[in-house]
């Protein structure tokens, strides 16, 4: 009786859910432009885009494009007088896009036609419906003979054979764990609150776009039961960490978790979700994207994307991937599972030419006969890579048993989107397409590539090490006597790195010129300093250096000396920090600046020694119209101020040239002024 009431219970739960749908169906509407006015890079809707990005969003742009080229028409929103108009005519977007360009709306027949008739819209098409790939039953992985937990620092119990194959543990051992990368998953849901395998996950932001909250687990006036599961499998292969039981090769990275599956019908997932949560996710300042859902058939036989639409620029999944990508985010999707069904090929947007395509291989390094095949329609390798899919190790939502094992490529994509992000971790400043140059050029079939395998087996080491040595974020500083100190750094490198070739660079703040240090290996990845001189009221201030034979000399961080390592009064080392040369404003951001919309502007004083800092915004008659800080001492470095528009009589300051005013008073008494103009705008109705 208590089974036939349960399964009631879901069923009028999944009844009510369904039922809650609108009438027609889901299509696409495309419109021909973002408004009728011309869109100049000074407009309003550029100023909106621009509020948007968060500074990691920037800073990650700017690795694959100029700064005048930061945003493009398709950060701009949808023109609102289109929305209006589908309003008017009774229909309510579902998901408005950006970047296509689009919404989805709920129509009818009626209403397609009369869609079509409006000027502004280019064409309309079904949404189609996207699904995690059917997963294959194998037996859990067996533990190669020739791998050893003993031989690694961290246990990784059953999940040894996943991690293993694709040789994530030796840059494990060198401290290389993820730290500094930012994730994004697209999934079906995500139970990270209450598993071991999150204890220590760092999330920074989620989203359901099936319901528009933020609570990406199960919510049981809402979901079906268990429409988190598949998410949570897939964040546990790349993030989970419970030493022991399971390790994933992202452990220390941090993550955007966006819901967009919604399982309410036999076929899930809804492409216009996953579009939307790529978006918000790039903006919020991600890395790296990991998906294991893709096309493959659809109900309805009319809406079915047919195989000359993997042409890696159709679908829309696939479009919106390739903007991700071109935008500096590396996206890594599951090819698919399709290898036994008459469909075979990829899945999108695995078709997508800056996606990297995973396909599965079982322990032993052998294809999974499930896993998809290419080439795309228009005749390009992929999969790109392969990775562990049979038997892996992963966290299912369960009271008796927290963990167990799946197959599938949406279990391998997820391992090589964490090689991914090991990359960054050691390279930061690396675009999307050299690290699909590294992914396939150092895999276990990188001269002879086919469409079954694409490049072959990832390996970890030697992708990591393909631009140069893999140096670990983490350094030790220990304190043998009172006023030295010895530092030590883990790296790896391929080939090797020169006999006497590695070096420490270190100096007192504001001390001039770089001292050099040799350092030595204690073991095969850890460099030691000599004993370096140490004042705990001095901050010390250093970088690293290590010289490959036929390669250079490579710097950590890579981008010294703008930014350096700090040792301070505790004895901790601090991340990379910004150290200018002399005393500068940086460009505030946003520029223009609207105070309604973008609530404040930022702006970074670079300082090359202390100094007591005060910083006023004026306008263009000389008058002081904002004290944003009173003289007060700040440290070598970078210091932030910011302006919300606001006079010191609290009220919004015309639009207008301003100038923010900073005066340096240095401890020998020196004054030096500097001044940066920018521009107030006021928001446009």
């Amino acid at each position: 009786m208590k089974k036939i009431g349960l399964a009631i219970l879901v069923f009028g739960l999944w009844l009510n859910l369904v039922q809650a749908q609108p009438a027609g169906k889901k299509y696409w509407i495309f419109f021909r432009d973002k408004g009728p006015a011309a869109l100049a890079k000074g407009a309003e809707a550029y100023r909106k885009a621009a509020a948007r990005l968060t500074e990691r969003a920037v800073q990650r742009r700017l690795k694959v494009l100029p700064p005048e080229r930061l945003l493009d028409e398709a950060d701009l929103d949808v023109y609102p007088g289109y929305l209006q108009e589908l309003r008017r005519n009774g229909i309510r977007p579902v998901v408005v896009s950006r970047w296509l360009n689009a919404v989805s709306a709920y129509l009818t027949l009626e209403q397609i036609a009369e869609v079509r008739a409006l000027p502004f819209v280019q064409t309309i098409r079904p949404v189609r419906r996207l699904t995690p790939p059917p997963r294959p039953e194998f037996p859990a992985a067996p533990v190669p003979k020739d791998a050893r937990a003993a031989d690694h620092v961290y246990d990784y119990g059953p999940s040894l054979a996943q991690v293993n194959l694709v040789n994530v543990p030796p840059l494990h051992d060198a401290g290389i764990v993820g730290k500094g990368v930012v994730v994004g998953m697209l999934d079906t849901g995500f139970n990270w609150r209450d598993h071991p395998a999150f204890k220590e996950l760092q999330v920074l932001g989620e989203y359901d776009f099936v319901f528009n909250d933020s609570t990406t687990a199960d919510e049981s006036n809402k979901d079906v039961p268990g429409a988190q599961d598949h998410g949570t499998a897939t964040l546990s292969v790349i993030a989970g960490y419970d030493p022991g039981f399971l390790i994933g090769p992202a452990f220390r990275s941090q993550f955007y978790l966006s819901k967009t599956e919604d399982i309410r019908s036999e076929t899930p997932v809804e492409e216009d979700n996953w579009a939307a949560g790529i978006e918000w996710m790039e903006s919020q300042g991600i890395d790296v994207a990991s998906s294991s859902l893709g096309y493959s058939t659809f109900d309805n036989p009319a809406d079915n994307y047919s195989y000359s639409d993997l042409d890696g620029k159709t679908t829309v999944v696939t479009r919106a991937a390739q903007i991700a990508a071109q935008k500096g985010v590396v996206v890594v999707n599951s090819a698919g599972n399709e290898g036994f069904s008459s469909w075979r090929y990829i899945i999108a947007p695995a078709d997508g030419e800056l996606v990297i395509a995973v396909g599965a291989v079982d322990a032993s390094g052998r294809r999974a006969g499930f896993s998809s095949v290419g080439p795309t329609a228009d005749g390009r390798i992929k999969p790109d890579v392969m990775a562990m899919g049979t038997g892996v190790r992963l966290a299912r939502v369960s009271d008796v048993n927290p963990y167990s094992s799946g197959s599938g490529t949406s279990f391998s994509a997820p391992m090589v989107a964490g090689v991914a992000a090991l990359m960054l971790s050691a390279h930061p400043n690396l675009t999307p397409t050299q690290v699909i140059e590294a992914l396939h050029n150092t895999a276990s079939q990188a001269d002879m590539p086919d469409t079954l395998m694409g490049y072959g087996i990832v390996n970890a080491v030697k992708a990591a090490t393909y631009w140069g040595p893999a140096f670990s974020n983490e350094i030790e500083a220990t304190f043998p006597v009172a006023d030295r100190v010895r530092l030590a750094v883990r790296v790896l490198s391929d080939p090797p790195i020169a006999r006497n070739g590695a070096f420490v660079y270190w100096r007192f703040a504001g001390g001039g010129d770089f001292q050099k240090s040799a350092m030595y290996f204690t073991d095969s990845t850890r460099l030691e300093s000599e004993l370096l001189p140490f004042d705990p009221n001095q901050t010390l201030e250093l970088y690293f250096a290590v010289e490959v034979p036929g390669k250079g000399t490579f710097t950590h961080p890579f981008d010294v000396p703008d930014r350096l390592f700090v040792l301070g009064d505790g004895g901790d080392i601090s991340p990379p920090r910004f150290i200018p040369d002399e005393f500068t404003i940086l460009q505030n951001y946003p520029n223009p600046f609207v105070p309604v919309i973008n609530g404040a502007t930022r702006f970074v004083i670079g300082l090359p020694e202390a100094a007591e800092i005060e910083a006023a915004v004026y306008n263009v008659l000389g008058q002081k119209v904002a004290v944003l800080r009173e003289s007060s001492p700040a440290q070598r470095g970078s210091l932030v101020v910011t302006w919300d528009g606001k006079n010191h009589f609290g009220r919004f300051s015309a639009a207008g040239i301003y100038f923010l005013r900073v005066t340096f008073r240095t401890n020998d008494g020196t004054s030096v002024i500097k001044h940066k103009k920018f521009t107030l705008l006021q928001a446009t109705q």
